[in-house]
């Protein structure tokens, strides 16, 4: 099967990118901002893909499969491939990477079904705990997963803006809260 790769993703220094690999099953791969040095960064024979750098550079987060499993689960991993381990298990339920959030609490958004049919978001710690709920609209297929980009300010403070296509719920306020 010829490979694609898309996903890409800078590390926060501009100095790495992330990507995914997809063949018979997908990889995270990683190569210098030139294009140059590509290498597999996690191939473990089953499927990884949605990476994202934490906004340490230290840190992946991403979603696994096992392969020829259904569920989904957000994993995380160093950034130099190694440690990797699920952060949200999957139990029957779809739980997928989304992007670690700009407000500098060390934390990570990602969509799951745990509480019903649909893909919801919800945002834990960065270690896996602290796993809540944001939003409440049904979100679909077309709506894959969660972007956090922290574009509303007032004086210091920023809002992080999290949404799907379909989401335009406030979940909170800025600062620390979030807006969906």
């Amino acid at each position: 099967t010829p490979a694609s790769e898309f996903g890409a993703k800078f590390s926060p220094d501009g100095r790495r990118i992330i990507y995914t690999v997809s063949g018979i099953n997908s990889d995270i791969w990683v190569m210098s901002s030139n294009g140059a040095n590509k290498r597999p960064l996690l191939a473990t024979g089953d499927h990884e893909y949605s990476a994202d750098f934490l906004p340490d550079g230290r840190r992946i987060v991403f979603t696994h499969r096992e392969f020829g499993d259904a569920d989904n689960e957000v994993w995380i991993m160093k950034a130099d491939g190694t440690g990797a381990r699920p952060l949200a298990q999957a139990n029957g339920d779809d739980n997928r990477a989304g992007s670690p959030t700009l407000d500098g609490r060390d934390r990570i958004l990602f969509a799951s079904d745990r509480d019903g049919a649909d893909l919801e978001i919800y945002v834990m710690g960065a270690n896996g705990q602290n796993q809540d709920r944001l939003t409440f609209t049904g979100a679909t297929e077309e709506n894959r997963g969660p972007e956090a980009i922290p574009t509303a300010s007032c004086g210091a403070r920023k809002a992080t803006i999290i949404g799907t296509a379909r989401a335009d719920r406030l979940v909170g306020g800025p600062l620390a809260d979030a807006i969906a």
